[in-house]
């Protein structure tokens, strides 16, 4: 069995994919935590994640990334130094 590390999916769905995680968008289209209210943040820069700057999820995870290259080059980072181990 091949471990899948990327899954794309259409913006169109993002609303249907967030709502798996018990998230959704905000008025301002901000992604939310659906019973807090709170917004998500990148794990890796802080930014606040909207529908805009959404990168995707981390696998095996429920961590939330923005489309930010310093975010996106963490991951990979931190991906290739778990692949080592």
């Amino acid at each position: 069995m091949k471990k899948i590390d990327v899954i794309e999916f259409e913006k169109e769905v993002l609303p249907q994919i967030l709502e798996f995680f018990d998230k959704t968008l905000n008025d301002d289209g901000k992604i939310i935590d659906k019973f807090t209210g709170e917004v998500l943040r990148d794990p890796f820069t802080n930014e606040e994640l909207n529908k805009d700057n959404f990168a995707g999820i981390l696998p095996g995870s429920s961590l939330f990334i923005s489309k930010n290259l310093a975010s996106l080059a963490e991951f990979i980072t931190e991906r290739e130094k778990n692949n080592k181990e």
